[in-house]
């Protein structure tokens, strides 16, 4: 028999921008993603409605910084409200943290005339963790704490023992990130599975990585999910997304059933160039790559192509390619390099005396000492782009980010 039935979902980033994405979505198609997400939102609260949930989670990234409409926020208030009595609980996150002009604050939302959270949404606004007792269930506890801004992001959470109310149920929210953090990303409120299973709690919903991934204990046994985001929007998205509807069982035992709600899925290939003689080929190979998604007309397609192409040969794709298989496809040609051969340049007599020989001399010299792995890719754009002038007398190319 379940205790408690929730819903859960995080990182939806509403009204993302979306303009610097590689995706490359134009003006309409950005509006229109924009509000299908809007959309997988009141779903997820008539999911909750639908199946007698008794909470909604949110930890944290339901906003995307300072982008947030005042007509979204109105949005979320009419739809939280909707599915009263049933409480909705919100932890922000490092992307909608709770500031002083957050929309998350009643104060300042109060100030601005813009609306007022209804009274079944509450919203974690301390740096320290609160705990509440679940609206209407005396018998079930949540804890949550809210990301304030940057200087408090880089505490270890968990690494402190939480006090735990006297209750059947309780429950953990917080956005933070897992170890092991992936590789380039600054940390937000860390913490590893040992702390987070040290605590007791009985499950923990938690925001940030937006995939799907689930904490277990010793005997296997869920004790905390990330449900990721429940609608792709960047490249890091790829795949099918979800929410969560979760329940916990009078053993403590936690099933989670993921809900997909959006209708669109991101897929993202990698075509090898090398080899291919010309541009038909190219477009032959990125066919029967994509061919081997499970795609519809609904689904997303990022191509990135790799690999060596002949030199002074132009990879201009047609502006329709896949369109009819697609709802949109992006190409990134940035992994596409020149099929130079530098080697002959620092080998033979009568290229090493040349201006192309202390060109390129002297461009893998600076590369050999670059800085970083941007400055020793913007060094090799600059080769190519030179060895493309002084041979083929045109710029063909793009080798750069």
């Amino acid at each position: 028999m379940a205790v408690v039935r929730f819903v859960q979902f995080s990182d939806v980033h509403l009204d993302a921008r979306l303009e610097e994405s590689k995706l490359a979505l134009p003006e309409e198609k950005r509006q229109k993603r924009q509000r299908e997400v809007r959309q997988v939102v009141a779903q997820a609260c008539s999911l909750a409605k639908e199946k007698n949930c008794d909470v909604v989670l949110i930890p944290g990234d339901l906003f995307d910084e300072e982008t947030a409409d005042w007509d979204t926020v109105r949005f979320l208030i009419d739809r939280f409200g909707s599915i009263a009595p049933v409480p909705v609980y919100i932890t922000p996150g490092n992307h909608d943290p709770y500031l002083p002009q957050s929309p998350y604050n009643v104060d300042y939302l109060a100030e601005s005339e813009k609306g007022k959270w209804p009274g079944n949404v509450h919203i974690f606004s301390n740096n320290s963790f609160e705990t509440v007792r679940l609206e209407g269930r005396d018998d079930v506890a949540v804890t949550g704490i809210a990301n304030v801004g940057r200087e408090f992001e880089q505490r270890r959470i968990l690494a402190q023992k939480i006090p735990l109310l006297d209750a059947a149920v309780n429950i953990l929210m917080f956005h933070g990130s897992r170890e092991p953090f992936p590789p380039g990303k600054e940390p937000t409120m860390p913490f590893n599975d040992a702390e987070l299973l040290s605590q007791g709690f009985d499950y923990a919903a938690i925001g940030h990585y937006h995939t799907y991934a689930e904490i277990n204990d010793g005997q296997g046994r869920v004790r905390g999910a990330y449900s990721g985001t429940p609608a792709s929007q960047r490249l890091n998205e790829v795949g099918e997304k979800f929410v969560l509807l979760g329940e916990i069982a009078e053993d403590k035992s936690v099933r989670l059933e993921k809900v997909r709600l959006d209708r669109r899925t991101l897929h993202s290939i990698e075509v090898n160039c090398s080899g291919l003689p010309h541009r038909e080929a190219v477009i032959q190979k990125i066919e029967e790559e994509a061919g081997k998604t499970l795609n519809n007309r609904d689904d997303i397609l990022f191509i990135r192509l790799s690999g060596r192409f002949p030199p002074g040969e132009s990879l201009k794709l047609p502006a329709d390619l896949l369109a009819d298989k697609y709802f949109h496809v992006a190409t990134d040609t940035s992994g596409l390099q020149p099929d130079y051969d530098l080697d002959k340049y620092l080998q033979e007599p009568e290229l090493i005396r040349g201006v192309d020989g202390d060109y390129v001399k002297a461009l893998l010299n600076q590369e050999a000492q670059a800085a970083g792995e941007r400055e020793r890719m913007v060094i090799r754009a600059a080769l190519y782009y030179g060895l493309d002038a002084l041979i083929e007398g045109r710029l063909s190319g793009r080798y750069e980010d």
